[in-house]
């Protein structure tokens, strides 16, 4: 997820249940292709536990604009590159039984720090 790797779809199965009602591997990617040219997106895991069923991880994620992003269906609103958003967020991960990510499920995130500008 941190290096933008598109291959991070791959360990999602073809009928995933993703957060914000986005269905299917192929949705997906079109999620991450739709931020990836505007964002960059790392997290840092605070808590991580799992088992052969699934996972679960707290997470702080910060969203850095790379480039102006005028389309608001995107991110619900206009960005310019240098803006960062701050989130505080809980991640519950069902796995198939072929290991594949089959269901992530997340209550919206907890905003630490709305868009503004930040220096690189």
């Amino acid at each position: 997820m941190n290096a933008s790797d598109p291959k991070v779809v791959d360990f999602y199965a073809d009928d995933i249940k993703f957060v914000m009602n986005i269905r299917g591997k192929a949705e997906v990617s079109n999620f991450y292709a739709r931020q990836r040219p505007y964002v960059r997106e790392t997290l840092d895991v605070l808590f991580f536990c799992s088992d052969a069923t699934g996972a679960a991880a707290e997470v702080h994620s910060k969203l850095r604009c790379i480039k102006d992003c005028d389309d608001t269906t995107i991110f619900g609103r206009p960005l310019k590159a240098g803006e960062v958003q701050r989130t505080h967020g809980f991640l519950l991960y069902v796995l198939n039984d072929r290991g594949l990510i089959a269901e992530i499920k997340a209550p919206p995130p907890e905003i630490l720090q709305p868009w503004r500008i930040e220096a690189a």
